[in-house]
């Protein structure tokens, strides 16, 4: 895919300005002085690694398989994005436990929930994904390139921010919950062991959380619901189209603009790994230089190959 289309830097330009005003400081920083209770859950994952799916399976598991919902992200909340559209994180959810994403790197993650679920996926699958995802809503479809926006609004981002005003690299993210995932409050999952294995996803999740454990009637509900076949048929119900219309109301855009832009997308939707430039490879695989440090594993699928069954699988 090409590296640069016509008129792209006026594209940059207007996406750097209007970005900070779709998504306030201000408000990300108000929205992580939530304090949450001993008896929350919150799903702590980098960007388009099954967030959702997540999100939709726990919810299913505290509430029996309950799809009465208008979107997933009303009934589990996004902790960063709540003040910029008007949600109260305090108050009671429809079930319990109480139930929560976000998107933040441990450092700045609300503390004191008595169990968090991190999931991690490979940067090669991320990076189109979100950009897949904000093309054609946040800036004109086409008008930025793949790799223009992966390299500067992904890979250019420092990797770890002095302070909370800041926002870590997606790399940052999964360092930090990785120097976490042996505390007994913390379940770290690979988006690739769920997808392979998603009816054992679900009793592990039900273990750690404490819900639906043993009723192998919802255990199987909650995996058909949570599978992608599901999640197509109701697409409506996924993606974050509440959200939208209140923030791009706000910023002056069409209040359904984006709303295709799903984030459960068939095959063929939007762009993947195989679409990116051989130098747009390179420098994602660079980025994972400082994780290397940490683990020993040169890659994310040797990351995964050597950990990811071992965190997977119940003890």
């Amino acid at each position: 895919m090409m590296s640069a289309v016509e008129g792209e830097d006026e594209a940059v330009k207007a996406f750097t300005e209007f970005y900070p005003k779709y998504m306030p400081k201000k408000d990300r920083l108000t929205s992580l002085q939530f304090k949450p209770r001993a008896s929350d859950v919150i799903i702590a994952t980098t960007p388009k690694s099954g967030t959702t799916m997540m999100q939709h399976l726990v919810h299913g598991l505290r509430t029996g398989g309950s799809v009465d919902f208008e979107e997933i992200n009303c009934v589990v909340p996004h902790i960063e994005y709540s003040k910029s559209i008007g949600m109260d994180l305090d108050v009671e959810q429809v079930a319990t436990p109480r139930v929560y994403k976000t998107h933040e790197c441990y450092d700045f993650c609300p503390k004191g929930a008595g169990r968090y679920i991190v999931v991690i996926r490979h940067p090669l699958d991320i990076c189109p994904s979100l950009y897949s995802f904000l093309n054609g809503w946040l800036f004109p479809s086409q008008s930025i390139s793949p790799d223009t926006f992966i390299r500067l609004f992904m890979l250019n981002r420092k990797y770890r921010p002095d302070d909370i005003n800041d926002r870590p690299s997606f790399f940052y993210v999964i360092e930090s919950w990785w120097k976490r995932r042996n505390d007994d409050n913390v379940l770290f999952l690979f988006y690739e062991d769920i997808i392979e294995n998603l009816a054992e996803t679900v009793r592990r999740v039900a273990h750690f959380i404490g819900c639906g454990e043993g009723d192998e009637k919802l255990l199987e509900l909650v995996t058909k619901q949570a599978s992608k076949e599901f999640m197509l048929e109701h697409v409506s119900k996924f993606d974050s189209h509440v959200f939208r219309r209140i923030r791009n109301k706000a910023c002056g855009l069409p209040e359904d603009i984006g709303r295709e832009n799903a984030k459960v997308r068939r095959e063929g939707d939007g762009i993947r790994r195989r679409h990116l430039s051989p130098e747009i490879v390179k420098e994602i695989d660079l980025a994972w230089k400082p994780i290397e440090k940490l683990t020993g594993c040169a890659s994310y699928d040797e990351l995964r190959a050597k950990y990811g069954t071992k965190l997977f699988c119940l003890s």
